[in-house]
């Protein structure tokens, strides 16, 4: 897979943004995120095998904190539904 990377972060976003797809190599990530939640959440989602849908992965952040994660390598993005001023980061943990 071309592109791959070891991490990626969204900065000060909020609902309705579109997310960007991101290609990660594989292995063990952390989730960190913060913001605004109020009912509202972070989700990971990775492309599922048809190429175009991206379906939930774990559970989603609802509140500032950090999740890990057991990933194959693949095309992924972090998803914000109704939380505002989110910043979050998916990075690879060395092990």
């Amino acid at each position: 897979m071309s592109n791959t990377t070891d991490s990626f972060a969204i900065l000060n976003v909020g609902p309705g943004s579109y997310p960007i797809p991101r290609a990660l190599k594989g292995g063990k990530y952390a989730l960190i995120a913060s913001g605004t939640f109020g009912g509202g959440n972070v989700q990971l989602q990775a492309l599922s095998m048809d190429g175009v849908t991206y379906i939930n992965i774990g559970a989603s952040i609802t509140v500032a904190g950090l999740i890990n994660f057991d990933l194959p390598p693949g095309s992924y993005q972090l998803t914000v539904t109704t939380a505002t001023a989110v910043y979050a980061v998916i990075a690879s943990v060395p092990y």
